[in-house]
């Protein structure tokens, strides 16, 4: 459609991460361009550049130049058969970076406000879009130009008795364990889209745990390292009298599957959420009973991590 509609728009070249480079060279002069790399997995070739191109030129030149039209769209995440090298989830490697912005959209409608957002802002975006939706997210999209503001979370289900905060593909796991939770226990969890992770929305994070008292956070990357702890470190810090329990973190660990059968296995889907990630309950308080603690399943305990 671009070659026809819009000729000379769109340049295809074979599978080469240097597409990041030449996607730097012209938003130094300039232009807008938009680079996709086929697989999240295959961003790696192209970190130096970013992180110490993209990122760094309007430092390094006192804002006399930079590449801040620059879009970097990556799918990421598990299908089920993709296997090691089309399976990650490599956010957190570069919410670490100043002069990068991250986004990760949690549905079509989403998508494209968030996509129209991250082209016409000043500073470089890695565009991370959860493959899982291509195939199975169907809503209504609006066809007129709009925008969603990046570092604005979103509010998807609202409640009273622990906040749930994810983004991607995890919004959708943690909209079916909320409905879940509330079906079964009476639970009922306020759902946090994140949309942006450079720069989170911090504000509202923390608003919704100064009401809720508890927060789980969850993604689909490894637990180690990822920006689920960031999320929670900063809930602890300044939520600390709100809390009624440690901040969780919740992800199946494991390494991803070589094999198609075992892919979808090692991630969580909203069932799975529901029976074993809950917040951990805390007996000095009256109304923690509310709280059913954390499930032991197969393969050993799936629930949060409280580890101080």
């Amino acid at each position: 459609m671009l070659l026809t509609d819009l000729p000379g728009s769109a340049l295809f070249c074979c599978v080469v991460e240097g597409i990041v480079g030449f996607g730097i060279g012209l938003a130094s002069m300039g232009h807008t361009p938009v680079a996709e790399i086929q697989f999240a997995d295959y961003i790696f070739p192209a970190f130096d550049q970013l992180v110490n191109e993209a990122a760094k030129y309007r430092y390094r030149s006192g804002g006399t130049f930079h590449c801040g039209g620059l879009t970097v769209r990556a799918p990421y995440g598990a299908v089920g058969h993709g296997g090691h090298y089309h399976s990650q989830s490599p956010e957190a490697f570069f919410t670490h970076v100043p002069g990068i912005k991250v986004v990760m959209p949690s549905s079509p409608a989403e998508a494209k406000g968030l996509l129209l957002a991250s082209i016409r802002e000043p500073d470089p975006v890695v565009f991370f879009e959860p493959k899982m939706m291509y195939r199975t997210a169907v809503e209504d999209v609006p066809e007129g130009d709009y925008m969603l503001p990046l570092g604005v979370a979103r509010v998807v289900v609202e409640g009273s008795d622990v906040t749930l905060v994810g983004w991607g593909q995890q919004v959708l796991v943690l909209q079916q364990a909320a409905a879940q939770l509330h079906k079964q226990d009476g639970i009922r969890c306020e759902v946090i889209d994140l949309r942006t992770l450079a720069p989170w929305d911090s504000e509202a994070v923390c608003a919704s745990v100064s009401k809720t008292g508890r927060l789980v956070v969850a993604h689909e990357a490894p637990l180690t390292g990822g920006f689920g702890a960031e999320v929670a470190a900063t809930v602890a810090q300044r939520c600390f009298t709100a809390l009624e329990s440690p901040p969780g973190r919740a992800r199946e660990e494991g390494k991803v599957a070589c094999f198609a059968s075992l892919g979808l296995a090692l991630f969580q889907g909203g069932g799975r959420m529901g029976r074993r990630q809950r917040a951990g309950p805390d007996p000095t308080r009256p109304d923690s009973s509310r709280m059913p603690p954390p499930v032991e399943g197969e393969g050993g305990r799936m629930g949060c991590d409280t580890t101080p």
